[in-house]
């Protein structure tokens, strides 16, 4: 599988504009490598359209975490892919109450998750998508959204505790229905 060489020299570009066209460029050419390790790894006949996009969140977390190091972009995404394909693709077991084990793929976690989210009051949303989907420091969301950055971390905190206060309920009732 080859991939352009100017690959790294979108990245580099890209970490220093966060343009959504050189993101759409990057994803563009590293998408055979997502689909490739996706296939690879599609051993419990999950929806390949998940794994991808687990794949996709790995390119993502490669793009933010990479340095201009003496490795290439590809090298590098390559590992966070098959990482984030692969956590996906393993169980995980949530103790609720001391004695019942639920057992959830993380697909059902993921629309837990979803789910969850979209409940959120619109501030709330607003924050954490402008902090974790785009990536912007607390002075840049508490510029886009007229506050103070304290308030902006006052704001986050309260969306993520409350999030995981509703994720907690939705496993509870789940737990209920399978007694």
């Amino acid at each position: 599988m080859r991939f352009s060489a100017n690959i790294d020299e979108d990245v580099i570009s890209w970490k220093t504009t966060k343009s959504p066209i050189i993101l759409n460029t990057i994803i563009t050419k590293i998408s055979p490598l997502v689909y490739s390790i996706a296939h690879k790894y599609n051993y419990k006949q999950y929806d390949i359209d998940i794994l991808v996009s687990e794949g996709f969140i790995g390119v993502l977390h490669a793009l933010d975490k990479f340095a201009t190091n003496n490795i290439s972009f590809i090298s590098y995404a390559y590992y966070w892919i098959k990482s984030k394909i692969m956590s996906f693709a393993s169980k995980i077991s949530i103790n609720i109450n001391n004695n019942i084990t639920v057992d959830y793929q993380e697909d059902q976690d993921a629309y837990t998750l979803t789910k969850c989210f979209n409940l959120l009051p619109i501030a709330y949303k607003n924050i954490l998508e402008s902090r974790y989907f785009f990536n912007k420091t607390l002075i840049e969301v508490a510029q886009e959204h007229n506050i103070t950055f304290a308030q902006v971390r006052y704001i986050e905190q309260k969306a993520i505790d409350y999030l995981k206060s509703m994720i907690i309920n939705e496993f509870r009732i789940k737990a209920s229905y399978d007694l």
